[in-house]
């Protein structure tokens, strides 16, 4: 007949489980551990003679404390720190997105020179614009009127994009200075600082 055994190390965590034929007591016992007479499991430990599952780590941030049998955050207001400017930075691209929503790739690798040839302009009617004059030829419309709507696209831009970025900026500031967990993650895109 099979007995079954568990040792246990000085913390209680289950190192070796089995059955053996014969007395248990034969078995080799490593320093600093224990034998006892019932079966084990892995991954779990023993305490008050009650085998009892560790279970799974509930993030990537807990480690299980041997002496107290309980998973313990280890993260550092460096990592809440991180995570919540990823989370902002990730909201922030998702805003940014929607102001180009609807535009084909290669016509934003444009934007730069219809923007600074608006802004040009804008500055000086009498200024060379050839991109945006081509523009307007391919598209069969007035160079003057293409001229207005470019430059009022680059405005209302400007205008967006730097409420974004000053945002975005603000929050990462705040998240920087923030002192508790609770202050770091009260700071969202959503909710502000």
């Amino acid at each position: 007949m099979a007995n079954p055994y568990t040792i246990v190390d000085a913390d209680g965590i289950v190192v070796m489980h089995g059955l053996v034929p014969g007395s248990i007591f034969s078995l080799p016992v490593p320093d600093g551990c224990r034998m006892l007479a019932m079966q084990g499991a892995p991954d779990s430990y023993v305490q008050g003679g009650v085998l009892m599952p560790i279970g799974e780590a509930p993030s990537r941030h807990h480690t299980f404390d041997r002496q107290a049998k309980v998973w313990v955050c280890v993260r550092t207001l460096a990592d809440y720190r991180a995570d919540q400017l990823a989370a902002v930075n990730a909201a922030f691209e998702a805003a940014s997105q929607a102001l180009t929503e609807g535009y084909p790739a290669s016509e934003r690798l444009t934007w730069p020179i219809q923007q600074a040839e608006a802004l040009a302009w804008a500055a000086d009617p009498f200024v060379s614009t050839p991109y945006l004059y081509g523009l307007a030829a391919a598209r069969g419309i007035d160079a003057g009127e293409l001229l207005r709507k470019t430059l009022a696209n680059v405005e209302a831009w400007m205008a967006a994009s730097q409420q974004l970025i000053g945002r975005r900026q603000a929050l990462r500031d705040a998240i920087a200075a923030a002192a508790t967990v609770e202050a770091i993650q009260a700071i969202t895109w959503e909710g502000g600082a």
